[in-house]
Parts: structure tokens; C-alpha cells; sequence
């Protein structure tokens, strides 16, 4: 079978659009860890939770969510030290019990795409709250 010039140009373009693509979603901020972290089992509540992300992100436009069932427990203003790397830190406002948490959070980066994901972790029953 004999390709004409435009079925070659066509999926040309197509492959570098797609290359395009994919270098994008490459470079827009992601969560690279988080304390406590996804899928954790901790012998202890924590007092805080702690994101690290690729990039800093933006504090104004951060929202971090906590939850456990249908209960949705207040968290800190964010907070950020100094370093370039340092993680964003959020208090938690009342005591953890044993259960599952699930946490939200959307951000952004430098680019303005916003970003969001979700993470869950467990607190094992007789672990002493906070």
C-alpha cells in the first residue's frame, strides 16, 4: 500500500501533537509525597498533614480537604518554610481517631493549571489521638 504525502503529514502531526501533549502534562505540578502517606497505616494520629509537591504551589490557591465517612474535619491555614522544597503544612484542628481518612486538595503552579488529586491513609484502631 502506497501512503500519499498527506496521510504522512496527517499522522505526522498527529504524533507531534500528541508528544506535545504528553511533555505538557510532564511538566505541570503533581504531588510527589505527602506525610501521612497514601495508603499508610499509622500506629498515631497526626497533628498535621504535609504535602510536597514539584513545584511550589501556589498557598492562596491550595485547598486541602480532610475527611473520615461523612465527617469533615477543619485543617489550618497552609503553611510553607523557606526552602524551595519545603512541604506545605496544614494543622489539624481536633482529634484523629482510628479509621480511614481520605484527603482532597487542589492547587497550582507557576503555569495557572490547577491540579487535583486525593490520597487516603489510616489510623489503626487503639492508636492514641491527638
Amino acid at each position: 500500500m502506497v501512503l500519499t504525502k498527506r496521510v504522512v503529514a496527517v499522522v505526522g502531526g498527529l504524533l507531534v501533537a500528541g508528544a506535545t501533549v504528553a511533555r505538557a502534562a510532564v511538566f505541570h505540578l503533581h504531588l510527589e509525597k505527602s506525610e501521612p502517606a497514601d495508603k499508610a497505616e499509622i500506629a498515631a494520629a497526626p497533628s498535621e498533614l504535609r504535602l510536597w509537591f514539584s513545584e511550589p504551589a501556589e498557598i492562596s490557591a491550595t485547598r486541602v480537604s480532610l475527611s473520615s465517612g461523612k465527617d469533615t474535619i477543619a485543617l489550618g491555614k497552609p503553611t510553607r518554610g523557606k526552602a524551595k522544597d519545603a512541604p506545605l503544612v496544614f494543622s489539624v484542628t481536633r482529634p484523629l481517631h482510628a479509621g480511614l481518612y481520605k484527603v482532597g486538595w487542589r492547587t497550582m503552579g507557576d503555569d495557572g493549571h490547577a491540579v487535583t488529586g486525593t490520597f487516603a491513609f489510616t489510623i489503626k484502631a487503639g492508636a492514641p489521638g491527638r
